[in-house]
C-alpha cells in the first residue's frame, strides 16, 4: 500500500505541471466572446464563458451583454461596442471584468464611450485594448474585421491544423485522366461540324 502510494505521489507530481500548463480565461456573466485569436465563435446554445489557451500572446474580442434599467423602471437589452483585447501570459488564470459596474442606461451609455475591461490574475500580464473597428456592410463580419485590425499591427495567430488520413497526397489514390486516341477523335469530328449540327448533337448527347 505505500509503495502505490508513493507512485501516486510520484505521478501527480508529473502530470501536474502538464494540467496547469497554458493560459485560463474565464469570463462573467455580462461578457460575450465575440472571438478568440481570429476566429469568430458564432451561435451557441450557451455562452462561452470559460477558454483554455496556450501561453504566449492571445486575442479576444469581447462584448457586454445584459439588461440595464431604463428611467421609467422598465429593461432592455444593452450590447456594448466589441472590443478587442490582446494579452500575453504564461500559465496563467485569468478572470475578465468590466472596469466599470453597469445597471442603468445612463451607466451603458457611459461605458460604450470606454469600454474597458480588467484582467485580474497574479503576476504581470501585458495588455492592450481597443473598440474593433467596424466594416463598411450593411452586418458585421467579425473575422475580416479581426484581421484587418491585426494586419494593421502585425499580429498572427497559427490556425490549428487537423490532419486526416487524406491530409497527404501519397493517401490519395486518383488516377491522371488522358485522352484515350478514340476520345480525340470524336472531340476532331465535333469541332469540324458546322455551327448548327454541334447543337444538335450536344442535344442528342445530353438526352442519353
Amino acid at each position: 500500500m505505500r509503495s502505490l502510494t508513493k507512485t501516486m505521489a510520484v505521478l501527480s507530481c508529473l502530470l501536474a505541471p502538464n494540467a496547469l500548463a497554458g493560459v485560463e480565461v474565464n469570463l462573467g456573466d455580462s461578457i460575450d466572446i465575440i472571438a478568440y485569436n481570429g476566429e469568430e465563435v458564432g451561435m451557441r446554445v450557451s455562452p462561452l464563458r470559460h477558454l483554455e489557451l496556450n501561453n504566449g500572446t492571445n486575442q479576444i474580442a469581447i462584448r457586454m451583454s445584459k439588461l440595464v434599467q431604463k428611467s421609467d423602471g422598465q429593461f432592455e437589452k444593452y450590447n456594448s461596442p466589441v472590443s478587442i483585447v490582446t494579452f500575453s501570459a504564461e500559465n496563467q488564470t485569468i478572470t475578465l471584468s468590466p472596469a466599470q459596474k453597469v445597471k442603468n442606461v445612463k451607466d451603458a451609455d457611459s461605458f460604450s464611450k470606454s469600454p474597458i475591461y480588467t484582467l485580474n490574475t497574479e503576476g504581470e500580464i501585458a495588455v492592450t485594448q481597443e473598440i474593433l473597428p467596424r466594416g463598411s456592410g450593411l452586418t458585421r463580419d467579425y473575422e475580416k474585421e479581426i484581421a484587418r485590425y491585426n494586419s494593421k499591427r502585425n499580429i498572427r495567430f497559427e490556425k490549428e491544423i487537423i490532419h486526416t488520413p487524406f491530409s497527404s497526397k501519397e493517401n490519395l489514390d486518383i488516377p491522371e485522366y488522358t485522352d484515350s486516341p478514340n476520345i480525340n477523335k470524336i472531340k476532331q469530328d465535333f469541332l469540324s461540324l458546322p455551327t448548327l449540327e454541334q447543337k444538335e448533337f450536344l442535344k442528342w448527347a445530353v438526352s442519353q
